[in-house]
This record gives C-alpha cells, structure tokens and sequence, in this order.
C-alpha cells in the first residue's frame, strides 16, 4: 500500500464513529471532522463480541463488508491512534494484516494540505 491517502486500492478503516467520520459531528482531538479520502469507516464496535472479539470467521465476515480481506491491503486509523490499536488486532486476530497509523487523525489534520473528505463515501 503507498502513502496513507494515496492509494485507492487499500481499505483504510477508520475505527471511528460513523458521525465524525463523515463530518457530521465535530472531532474531540482536532479541528476537522471527516476523514481521509479513499477510507471506508469501519467503527470498533461492529466488531467487539461479548466478552472480547468475535470468532475468527465472523470478524473476516464483517471486515470483508468495509472491504478488507482477500489481499487487500490494510490501514487502521482513529482519532489518535489508540481505538485503531485495537482494530489492527481484530484484523490480526481475522488473518488480516494491517497496519497502524499512530498519528491517526490528528496528525493528518495538523497538515492543511493534507485533502479531508465528509459524506459516507470513501
């Protein structure tokens, strides 16, 4: 996968809630909601089980709906980096590889050359 927001091809789910990720609802860590272009939202709690994460097979199911599996290459990013942890481990735990973005959404909005997209689509 190239550069975090370069490269459509590569599902980059962001462990964030569907209002801040489409732009709707302000983020609490910085002064841009949306998210980054190409990313499909993938908020944590469509994967948390009861206790901890669902079974393999299920969590392959529900990522490939945000489009991950298959080869895709994968990006996990949140607000800070710290939800995103833990959808980088479902996706382990699912035979996806992945990787963390740790500065998340707040350092890619502390650059305002980086592009924002809002609405639900990627």
């Amino acid at each position: 996968m190239g550069p975090i927001g370069t490269d459509t091809t590569g599902a980059i789910c962001p462990g964030r809630c569907s209002s801040t990720s489409t732009g709707t609802c302000p983020a609490r860590r910085a002064p841009v909601a949306g998210h980054i272009p190409g990313a499909r939202n993938a908020p944590i709690t469509d994967f948390a089980g009861d206790p901890g994460l669902p079974p393999p097979g299920r969590l392959r199911e529900l990522l490939a709906a945000h489009g991950a599996g298959d080869g895709v290459p994968v990006g996990a990013y949140c607000g800070s980096g710290v939800v995103a942890a833990h959808l980088v481990l479902a996706l382990e735990v699912a035979g996806v590889p992945a990787a963390l973005y740790p500065g998340s959404w707040s350092e890619w909005v502390a650059d305002p050359s980086r592009p924002v997209a809002t609405g639900p689509t990627p």
